[in-house]
């Protein structure tokens, strides 16, 4: 199904916007909540006699436009936009549908017009004491009188209830429940204003007392037409909260665009681009949702109590996290339009009145019956999200007077659920120029998941291919690690610096130098003579692969239209996923089939398709004009004293803790350090802003992504080189094996998402090291010469669940009450802590591992071949594991106890 707004609707969309914008800016809005009714009659009038929009959705006949409710759909999406007080969706939309629906032709005469005309104010008053929604909970009764009916009960949480002077009353008669026209002012009328937190709809308690009724419709058959009118005031409030919620991520941009916090506005800054990005993904999937419940009102589908569901369900959520992440960027600080938003997203809702709906229901109009997010409607909408076979092409034609809007035709592509659904576009998206934007959009996406793909597979390969690059180059214990740490040491130092370099030479620029630096070093890497020449090729393979994951979202969020956005950046980020679970394997296989040197030679015509590709397709993105602004001294500290500290470990075991160099390298870390703190503290673009430390949240969430990623990084490294070292398996053999710990981690990432929408995040934290920690301890355990695999891979997975389950809920406990200016530099430190687990965990682990046997032995542990030179020493190897394996499970306690302090510390603030 695809809306498409003609040349006339998109003129009523800019006719109602100007209008509001000038008639109602937001210290209008704030003005009319303060007054009980929220209501001013001359900006009332004015919208009826210029505008027309009261009668809307009136028939010609009794004075209306019959415009339908497309037309409605784009005043509504703009109502919500300029968070108008008043009575208009009561009056305009659910009274006018009321009538309607009642299909009595007599009282639309009789009542429409005065709505038409804004003379009369109307609303539908439903719900009673209880507060519930539910039709069969009505206790107002209607009694047949010598001239129509009296009405005796109470109505309340009544939307507008004691501003309108026509109120339709739902209440029972013997033959059921009917529908009633009420005189608001009559006698036997008696309405109190409730209390409200959404100033901008109020809500009334309303007794009858005796008071005349008019019967509208049949006797006995309003069930059926208060249902449907339901179904439409849901499908039009959500409608508004689209509008909402766009306005709210418009202003959280604007902002972000303006304000500047150390030298850079705010919006430059990664994590800020994150938090719009993923509210942008929930606008425009709410935008769809409302726009396919207008057109289903519009064509009479059937499908309107459904699809009301899900507009009703999906725009709550992303209004109230439009609202939510508005104040965010905005610094939590009370700004008058976040605080206005706030206001219109966490309105008073009814008691027992669609619980768990946020947004919307606390206008005063409900999720309709059986449509409560957590019930059985929500699972409705579940299944409508597909859009059924999404084939209904709507043009809505209306006039100067409007015209229904009916369908035209029935696409013949089906889409099929969860695939990319042609929802309800934008209209400034229609343009041919925004379809070769969306092509362009793809091939770059395409350019950027081949380069995270190939360098991604690259850095896990190579853990399994480690016993056979030393055993052809006849590595020594201290370079075989150095294969390793030379990549992961040079990609953490430069990895920050890169992100800044690329927003003054541009991009496209680093992306693809990046891409040619990774490809060259990748052809002298599989060409190496030495071990140390494979160093040196390593370090510049980590480089190249610095500047691609310093641009690679970047470029995506650039270059994908905003509809877009969320599908774009997800496949970016499966790519990782998928790198992380093929690498192992395909670099046992390599490795077996072809030789070591192939996982390095691979990458050259993969990496030069990519960079043709790329210079083929990518197109210059202009450069922000800041100076770069490096801190050569800091870069350099961290290079000494983290250099030194993997100098110091590698060779401590082998030469000897004495050695010069092992100490020389402890020297330079011990060193280094301090300087490092005071070096930081003074210059004024640093690498590592230090005084963020200086916040608990942020230092805890630190040390323990730091412990977490200790705890579990080195797992795939060391189990690779147990299965070749101790049970003489080939490369090939060892990374199945090792399969099931990476398939782990991906399938409980996503889960712990999902679950961080119930779960305290330190809370998350805390369990999923605890499992990582079991999984360790598991494997502390039963690690032998002769263990079962089922045995070993149960602990693995294990401990995929709980590292997996990790990161996220860490992330999101360091960075969820950050300030805006400062997420940045924050989601930074957090990466650059964890990089530096990397390291160190892979420093530490190959160091414990060799140190139970001789030197003379130790080559044979990395190189695989210990099983078949001396299988006498493979109880000494095993040992060397367990202290790995027991090292490890420290850290995961330590990582549990941080995330248990830090939850604590959580608490305390909060109180």
């Amino acid at each position: 199904m695809q809306l498409v707004f003609d040349t006339e609707q998109e003129d009523l969309r800019q006719a109602v916007r100007r209008f509001l914008e000038n008639e109602v800016p937001l210290s209008t809005v704030r003005t009319l909540m303060a007054t009980q009714d929220a209501h001013d009659p001359a900006l009332w009038d004015r919208m009826a006699g210029e505008l027309g929009l009261q009668g809307l959705l009136v028939p010609e006949e009794h004075g209306g436009s019959g415009a339908g409710f497309v037309e409605l759909a784009v005043v509504a999406e703009e109502m919500g936009r300029a968070v108008l007080p008043g009575p208009f969706l009561s009056s305009a939309v659910v009274a006018v549908s009321a009538v309607l629906d009642a299909a009595d032709d007599e009282a639309a005469k009789d009542l429409l017009p005065g709505i038409a005309d804004g003379s009369t104010i109307a609303t539908l008053a439903v719900t009673e004491g209880d507060g519930r929604w539910e039709l069969s909970a009505t206790a107002a009764t209607a009694r047949p009188a010598e001239q129509g009916w009296t009405l005796h009960g109470v109505k309340d949480y009544v939307p507008d209830g004691a501003l309108a002077g026509l109120l339709l009353v739902v209440a029972r008669t013997g033959a059921g429940l009917s529908l009633f026209a009420v005189d608001g002012a009559g006698a036997g009328v008696t309405r109190t204003a409730r209390p409200t937190l959404d100033q901008t709809r109020p809500l009334a308690r309303v007794e009858l007392d005796g008071a005349a009724g008019r019967l509208v419709g049949t006797d006995g058959a309003a069930a059926d037409t208060v249902q449907r009118t339901l179904h439409k005031a849901a499908v039009a409030l959500a409608l508004e909260q689209v509008g909402g919620a766009q306005a709210a991520l418009d202003m959280a941009v604007a902002y972000a665009k303006q304000r500047v916090q150390f030298g850079r506005v705010i919006g430059s800054f990664q994590a800020v681009k994150h938090k719009a990005a993923d509210v942008l993904l929930k606008v425009e999937s709410a935008r769809a949702a409302a726009y396919y419940g207008a057109w289903a009102v519009a064509a009479g589908s059937d499908e309107v109590p459904a699809v009301a569901s899900l507009a009703k369900a999906y725009c709550s959520d992303a209004y109230f996290a439009a609202a939510a992440e508005n104040i965010q960027i905005h610094g939590a600080s009370a700004s008058p339009g976040s605080t206005t938003r706030t206001c219109t997203s966490n309105a008073r809702r009814p008691p027992g009145c669609g619980s768990g709906t946020r947004a919307g229901t606390a206008h005063g109009w409900p999720m309709p019956s059986g449509c409560d997010r957590h019930g059985r409607g929500r699972e409705e909408a579940d299944a409508v999200i597909a859009w059924r076979h999404a084939g209904n092409s709507l043009r809505a034609d209306a006039g100067p007077r409007g015209r229904r809007a009916g369908s035209e035709e029935r696409a013949t592509e089906h889409r099929r659920s969860g695939t990319r659904h042609q929802g309800p576009a934008s209209p400034p998206e229609r343009s041919g120029g925004n379809q070769t934007q969306i092509r362009y959009a793809w091939r770059l996406l395409s350019v950027v998941c081949l380069a995270s793909l190939v360098t991604g597979i690259n850095v896990s390969s190579l853990n399994i291919a480690l016993p056979a690059i030393v055993d052809g180059l006849d590595a020594g214990p201290v370079a075989a690690s150095w294969i390793l740490l030379s990549f992961q040491l040079t990609h953490v130092t430069l990895m920050i610096f890169f992100g800044r370099l690329s927003d003054v030479l541009g991009r496209r620029t680093m992306y693809l130098t990046g891409v040619a630096l990774f490809t060259v070093a990748s052809l002298l890497a599989g060409a190496a003579p030495g071990v140390g020449w494979l160093i040196a090729c390593r370090v510049v393979q980590a480089a190249g692969a610095a500047m691609l994951i310093a641009n690679s979202a970047a470029l995506v969020t650039a270059a994908f239209p905003r509809r877009l956005l969320g599908q774009g950046l997800g496949i970016y980020m499966a790519s990782f996923s998928l790198a992380q679970m093929l690498g192992p394997t395909v670099g046992g296989l390599v490795t077996t089939e072809l030789g070591w040197r192939w996982t390095l030679l691979l990458n050259v015509p993969v990496g030069a398709a990519c960079l043709l590709w790329g210079l083929r397709v990518m197109e210059r993105v202009p450069r922000s004009g800041e100076p770069l602004r490096p801190d050569p001294v800091g870069n350099l500290l961290v290079v000494l004293g983290l250099g030194g500290l993997l100098t110091a470990l590698s060779l401590g075991g082998p030469a000897g803790w004495t050695d010069p160099l092992v100490v020389a390298g402890v020297v330079a870390f011990v060193v280094a350090v301090p300087v490092f703190l005071v070096v930081e503290l003074r210059v004024p673009f640093p690498v590592v802003d230090v005084r963020l430390f200086r916040d608990p949240v942020i230092g805890i969430g630190v040390l323990a992504g730091f412990l977490g990623t200790m705890s579990r990084f080195a797992v795939v490294l060391l189990m690779g080189l147990y299965f070749q070292a101790v049970q003489g398996d080939t490369p090939s053999e060892a990374g199945l094996k090792v399969l099931p710990l990476a398939v782990a981690s991906i399938v409980s990432a996503p889960g712990a998402g999902t679950l961080l929408r119930w779960a305290p995040a330190r809370t998350m934290a805390a369990a999923a090291s605890s499992v990582s920690l079991a999984g360790l301890v598991l494997l502390l355990v039963v690690i032998d010469v002769d263990t079962p695999y089922a045995l070993l891979i149960a602990a693995v997975v294990v401990i995929g669940l709980g590292s997996g389950a990790f990161i996220p809920a860490n992330s999101t406990a360091m960075l969820q009450d950050v300030r805006p200016e400062r997420l940045g530099i924050v989601n930074g430190v957090r990466l650059m802590a964890q990089s530096s687990g990397v390291v160190v965990s892979t420093a530490v682990t190959l160091t414990l591992i060799g140190l139970p046997l001789p030197p003379a032995l130790r080559t044979h542990v990395l190189d695989g071949s210990l099983s078949r030179v001396e299988p006498s020493a493979l109880e000494g190897l095993i040992t060397g594991f367990r202290w790995a394996f027991g090292l490890m499970a420290v850290m995961a306690a330590l990582c549990v106890l941080t995330s248990l302090v830090g939850r604590r510390a959580q608490r305390e603030e909060g109180a």
